[in-house]
């Protein structure tokens, strides 16, 4: 059976839903280290030496959500101007 192209879509698109998210990565500096543990070595009377490890500074990946937004309808060339400044 022949269905119009519009037709389709519209039956399509009661069962679908978009979900647009902004995600903003960047690279944070943090200090690691100065922990208590034991360095491996022996004291005179036989027990386990500790020790404070150095402090280092770490760079990690930091993710955080700016918007998400859930729609019934796209307007995905309408986007992807807006992305690319258009």
């Amino acid at each position: 059976m022949f269905y119009p192209y519009h037709t389709l879509t519209r039956q399509a698109d009661t069962n679908m839903k978009y979900k647009i998210e902004i995600t903003r990565t960047e690279r944070e500096e943090y200090e690691d280290g100065n922990d208590w543990k034991m360095t491996g070595n022996k004291k005179e009377d036989g027990g386990d030496e500790y020790g404070y490890t150095p402090k280092i500074t770490m760079t990690k990946e930091v993710e955080r959500t700016i918007l998400i937004q859930e729609v019934d309808d796209i307007d995905l060339k309408g986007i992807i101007k807006a992305i690319n400044g258009i």
